[in-house]
């Protein structure tokens, strides 16, 4: 950072930083603006960034969104993501960026997947470890086929037998039909709540029918399985997976089809995201398409003597409502409508 540039905050999708982001090559589809437009206007959040300026042009950028809601007043880059890296060149860059952040004295989480500049701040301590997996599109169909693991190609093979078929649509019916599924798996599998039905719209809307895309596997024309796919620049993103079907392996059939359909869009990269290390089944799944792998490392700040009584019993409470509204004895429909009131306080 040159001692011309001066540091200031400003809207995420303001027209100087919305140009940045357009530009920047280390854009991330959980920085795109199209990713931003969605999560704002699904959960009424702002977003905001920490930039350096210098002649009047953002040079480096932080973002972040400061919460205050019933868990109590928060700071997190950025809610709802993956990994959120900061578009940051050098050391001394972020820490200035991230000084007027920390200042504001309230907890403050991250996750990096590329950036290790976090990780060099004191105040950042590291809270845990996910994995990331992403598949080199460049590859030829043949290569990626010949090195998937023989379970992976067992799982397609028999799907194909057993007469499923891979429809790809942007429609809203769709992507409807898969939230139906999306929101019966979190409940019954892992006994979380879905993010809302209005989140897919306006994702939908934000990044259109050529950037907004759900792969289904179909049995007779009935979904059984399903996946959604964000495109940003020259990657491709698997960011919902879902599946009612427990006897053809639909999964890795849309997984194939996921690679197979990206490298026909002339993409560089297919995004796995982020897989929680206690969920090695889906560690597995993915591995089994993966050319790289890295670690997404989670980090915060929490102020000296920061002590939020109440919303550490807010935390603890939705989590205990959380249990009851995703009891299998409770209908899909409320379990939905539960989540588009509730999951808003899960960043």
């Amino acid at each position: 950072m040159s001692a011309a540039a001066c540091i200031t905050t400003v809207p995420l999708l303001s027209g100087p930083a919305r140009a940045f982001l357009a530009a920047d090559p280390r854009t991330s589809l959980f920085t795109s603006p199209p990713w931003v437009t969605a999560l704002e206007a699904t959960y009424g959040l702002r977003f905001e960034a920490s930039v350096a300026v210098e002649r009047g042009v953002i040079t480096a950028l932080v973002p972040y969104v400061e919460v205050a809601d019933v868990r109590g007043e928060r700071i997190v880059s950025l809610p709802f993501c993956d990994y959120t890296d900061p578009l940051v060149d050098d050391a001394a860059t972020y820490q200035a960026l991230v000084a007027p952040i920390i200042a504001k004295g309230r907890p403050l989480s991250t996750r990096c997947l590329r950036s290790t500049l976090p990780r060099s701040i004191g105040a950042l301590r590291p809270t845990g470890v996910a994995r990331w997996h992403g598949v080199d599109l460049e590859a030829a169909d043949e290569e990626r086929w010949a090195a998937l693991g023989g379970s992976a190609r067992r799982n397609v093979r028999a799907a194909e037998r057993a007469g499923l078929a891979v429809r790809e649509s942007s429609a809203i019916a769709d992507l409807e039909a898969f939230h139906a599924m999306h929101r019966h798996v979190r409940r019954t599998k892992y006994g979380l709540l879905a993010q809302p039905l209005p989140l897919f719209a306006n994702l939908r809307d934000a990044f259109g029918e050529e950037g907004c895309t759900v792969l289904l596997a179909e049995a007779d024309g009935e979904a059984v399985a399903g996946i959604v796919f964000l495109r940003w620049r020259d990657t491709w993103y698997y960011k919902f997976n879902a599946s009612v079907d427990v006897r053809h392996r639909p999964n890795d059939l849309l997984a194939w089809e996921g690679t197979v359909r990206g490298r026909q869009r002339g993409l560089r990269l297919l995004d796995f995201g982020l897989s929680d290390t206690d969920q090695q089944g889906l560690v597995r799944y993915k591995a089994k398409y993966a050319s790289a792998e890295a670690d997404i490392v989670g980090l915060s700040h929490r102020p000296e003597g920061w002590s939020d009584p109440r919303g550490d019993e807010t935390g603890r409470l939705l989590g205990e409502l959380t249990d009851l509204l995703t009891d299998p004895s409770v209908p899909d429909d409320i379990t939905s409508r539960a989540g588009e009131l509730l999951y808003r306080y899960f960043c």
